[in-house]
């Protein structure tokens, strides 16, 4: 959630203690491992929070597109395993 300089300047102190506390949020998850779904502010894409240091985003019809090919991913991961390491 990145806001401009102009945001901010025009943000009231209880905006820009919500924004803080949502950034804080979205580190603490990230930390924990957690796996988080948030809509981007900026481009109204879904945002995975908690997989990599920054969001993956995509907009709707391409999560579509990607779900609708799990199984194949599946497959695939299987067929071709990541040689030596493992993330998480």
């Amino acid at each position: 959630m990145m806001h401009t300089q102009a945001q901010l300047d025009a943000m009231s102190m209880d905006e820009l203690k919500a924004a803080i506390s949502a950034i804080q949020t979205e580190k603490a998850v990230a930390k924990a491992g957690k796996l988080t779904l948030t809509r981007s502010d900026k481009s109204g894409g879904l945002m995975l929070l908690g997989l990599r240091k920054f969001p993956v985003t995509f907009h709707d019809e391409e999560w579509e597109m990607i779900l609708n090919k799990a199984n194949e991913i599946r497959m695939f991961i299987k067929a071709n395993p990541e040689p030596a390491r493992k993330i998480g």
